[in-house]
Formats: structure tokens, sequence, C-alpha cells
């Protein structure tokens, strides 16, 4: 096995932390999504209105801002790597959410639908997520 040079290993290291990156940024979309999506199957008397008020707006637009911009970070990773198949994959269930959460909004589809679809999306992203850690050679160093 011959030595490989300095700039092939410094571009092993660079794809390995875009990869990683990737799938993080894709990770902390569907973990503050599925937190927000949870919130929905609390029952409604949990908190008061003025706590819920509160905690939206202190916990929940920083995590909704940080969540926008992972998705972009990740949207364009996912196109820099796009042989990493399971990105594109990612990348598709973002873009699926979008859409959901947009029909949902507009009153084409009911709640209902939008809650299982963007479940089924969630699903998947951390189905991915789950594979790439544990099955891939490009997963997180052991």
């Amino acid at each position: 096995m011959e030595p490989t040079s300095p700039a092939r290993q410094r571009l092993r290291l660079v794809r390995r932390i875009g990869v990683g990156t990737a799938y993080a940024c894709f990770l902390w979309v569907a973990l503050v999504t599925g937190g927000f999506l949870s919130l929905e199957l609390l029952p409604g008397g949990l908190v008061s209105l003025d706590t819920a008020q509160l905690l939206g707006m202190a916990v929940g637009l920083p995590l909704l801002i940080s969540a926008f911009g992972a998705a972009a970070l990740g949207i364009m990773l996912a196109l820099a790597f796009w042989r990493e198949r399971p990105l594109l994959v990612n990348l598709a269930c973002v873009a699926l959410l979008v859409l959901l959460f947009r029909l949902e909004g507009s009153g084409a589809m009911s709640g209902r639908e939008a809650f299982s679809g963007a479940t089924l999306c969630l699903a998947v992203m951390l189905a991915v997520f789950v594979r790439w850690v544990a099955f891939s050679r490009s997963g997180p160093e052991r």
C-alpha cells in the first residue's frame, strides 16, 4: 500500500468534516422540528398562555432561527458533497417538510395530514443519521 500525499490527506479531512457537518445540520433541523411537533401533542391546559408566550419568544424563536441556518448550511453542503447519497435524501426531506408546512398553512392540507407527513420525514432523517453513525466508513471517528 503506497503512502498518500499530504494534499490528498487534507482533502479527505475536509470531506470528512464537511460531510459530518452536513449530517449534524440535518440532525439539528430534525430535532428542532420534532420538538415543535411534539408540543402539539401536549394537553392544552398544561401551561398558562403567558408562560407559553414567554417560552415561545425566549426559547422557540432562537431555536427556529438556528434551525433555518442549519437547514441552509446543510443544503449547501449536501449539494457540495452530492455523491453522498444519504445527504440528498435529507435534502429531499427538508424540502418536503417546507412543502408540507406551506400546504398546511394555506389550508390545502389538514393539520393531521401535515403532522403525519412531517413525522415520516423526521423519522427518515433520523434513520439516515443513525445509519451514517453506525455503518458508514465516513462516520465520526471512533
